[in-house]
């Protein structure tokens, strides 16, 4: 069983790191506090024995010492369980689940996981220091999912091995772990040029995400090989809440139509969850008026009305991948970094109807009932 622990970390922001031999002894001095108080601290023990101003100034010690704790390296040479700190957006980020799920499935029972939410923003801007949310944990190692500019920036800080799960690659020193995303988009360009659209709108929530923002110039342009524009009226969502996705998709669709949009593509399948309950409250039909398709796919995208076209992202595998490239820096300095497959799933959310004499066996679609209620012009109007 893997062990998982979320604790809250206060933050302090624009500390240096200084020289990395400090002693919890140099912190103490520096906060002006015992040496007791900072074992409280490094241990996670802080509620009912030191104030909120006490942590902050132990952490901000700390970080301008540059100190690790001793532990990370005790527990090591002693082969006893050792502590990772999984650095997260936040528990919106689409695949956190299946992510865990793959980390879990490496480090098993031997490591000690603490989750760290960064707490982002509707900014997109991290609330906490990458240095104070990751190093009182004493960890071994750090893993860190889709992080921003900034972080990937401050991961060259910490004193352990550091892996970014959903990153860019080719970031300096640090192993990253990403997706090959050119085939599937390929792939994608083509079925919406076959569908006859020629013009799509996008619907993103980026959160400061740096792999975000390059997936969505990467889609523009292969779009536009196929002659297919994006709109410049793009809906940038602050909140994955399908509600407010919905309530947003149906103040912009009106505009939408007058541009002559005819798909949405969604940065994450929670967005088009959100476009499908708008269609199911009557704001428009899919695929007919518009074609919807998703990213990062998942089980529940083959089960929706209709079927969620989507790219697939297999988070399960992202999080094996970089747990094992972890455990390989941390055990032997061996870096191994990744670059995982993806493949763009065509359901029917994304398929233009047929003429109603179209038998549904026939279409290229593993869906032939739901097309078959498509073509006949069935609609369901509840979820």
């Amino acid at each position: 069983m893997l062990h998982v622990r979320m604790r809250s970390i206060d933050t302090v922001h624009g500390m240096e790191s200084a020289p990395r031999r400090a002693t919890a002894t140099d912190v103490a001095n520096l906060a002006g506090c015992s040496q007791a108080a900072v074992s409280l601290w490094l241990n996670g023990k802080v509620e009912g024995r030191l104030s909120k101003e006490w942590v902050q100034r132990i952490a901000a010690a700390a970080n301008e010492l540059g100190y690790v704790p001793n532990k990370a390296a005790q527990r090591l040479s002693g082969g006893q369980n050792s502590t990772v700190a999984f650095l997260f957006p936040n528990v919106q980020y689409q695949l956190f689940g299946d992510v865990l799920y793959g980390v879990a499935r490496v480090l098993g029972e031997r490591w000690d996981v603490h989750l760290v939410d960064m707490q982002r923003g509707t900014d997109g801007v991290s609330r906490k220091d990458i240095y104070t949310a990751a190093m009182p944990f004493g960890p071994a190692g750090v893993l860190i999912a889709a992080p921003t500019k900034s972080e990937l920036e401050q991961l060259s800080r910490l004193p352990v091995p550091v892996v970014a799960l959903d990153a860019p690659s080719g970031a300096e020193g640090i192993t990253t772990i990403s997706f090959d995303l050119g085939p599937a988009l390929v792939d994608l360009a083509k079925h919406l040029h076959e569908q006859g659209h020629h013009r799509v709108g996008l619907v993103e929530f980026r959160g400061g995400s740096l792999i975000l923002q390059q997936r969505s110039d990467a889609m523009r342009r292969h779009l536009d090989q196929f002659g297919i524009q994006v709109t410049d009226e793009i809906l940038l969502v602050s909140d994955l809440s399908i509600e407010h996705v919905a309530q947003c998709v149906a103040e912009i669709f009106p505009h939408w139509r007058e541009q002559g949009v005819t798909a949405a593509i969604c940065t994450a399948n929670t967005l088009a969850y959100g476009v499908l309950l708008a269609s199911v409250r009557g704001i428009f039909q899919v695929p007919e008026e518009l074609a919807v398709i998703g990213f990062s796919d998942s089980d529940h995208a083959a089960i929706t009305y209709p079927p969620l076209s989507s790219i697939s992202l297999d988070g399960r595998r992202l999080g094996e991948a970089g747990a094992e490239a972890l455990v390989g820096l941390i055990g032997k300095g061996q870096r191994r970094e990744a670059v995982l497959p993806t493949a763009f799933e065509a359901r029917c959310s994304s398929l233009r109807p047929a003429p109603n004499d179209c038998p549904g066996d026939s279409c290229h679609t593993s869906h032939p009932e739901c097309c078959r209620d498509m073509h006949t012009g069935a609609r369901r109007r509840s979820l």
